[in-house]
């Protein structure tokens, strides 16, 4: 997604997946999963660390993230999306598998 001059991604830089509850670093534009950026703080044993993503030196600590509603409209906005093609995809397949799939007599298989 590009906002402005900058392209912001809808995935969380730590586990490579769709923004869950996602929160913004005061200290770098960045944007984890509320829960992964969590973990890692916690996992780093000190009250901050160093920002997850390449070549960022900001530091982060759950005191300087907050949630981020505008990337949370976009991240459910792109899930809605993301499943309104699954249904419109499954119905398609399965429109044209329930055609193709007549190949006249049935066959009896024995199972041993």
């Amino acid at each position: 997604m590009v906002i402005g001059s900058e392209i912001q991604s809808l995935k969380c830089p730590i586990t490579l997946q769709l923004l869950e509850k996602p929160v913004r670093n005061a200290g770098c534009p960045h944007v984890y999963s509320l829960e992964a950026i969590r973990q890692l703080i916690r996992h780093g044993g000190v009250e901050g660390i160093k920002c997850p993503v390449s070549g960022c030196e900001a530091e982060v600590s759950m005191a300087s993230v907050r949630e981020d509603k505008s990337m949370a409209r976009r991240v459910r906005e792109e899930r809605e999306r993301i499943e309104l093609e699954r249904e419109v995809g499954g119905r398609d397949v399965q429109e044209v598998g329930d055609e193709s799939m007549d190949f006249g007599e049935e066959e009896e298989v024995k199972v041993e």
